[in-house]
């Protein structure tokens, strides 16, 4: 049964993943900037691509 509570929890939980999603999105858009040779060469910043994309997934 589905009632007005469980519809709450799902909004709440939709408005979190909708806004770590965007959060992510943000974050790529500041890796783009970098040059695919420096990325390739930096370890932390192709980790991190990494981790905003796992992030990404799991919020869908």
């Amino acid at each position: 049964m589905y009632d007005e509570a469980n519809s709450e929890i799902d909004k709440k939980l939709i408005t979190t993943k909708l806004s770590k999603l965007k959060q992510c999105i943000k974050y790529f858009k500041d890796i783009r900037k970098t040059s695919l040779k420096d990325f390739k060469a930096d370890f932390i910043i192709s980790g991190a691509a990494e981790r905003y994309l796992q992030v990404s997934i799991e919020c869908i």
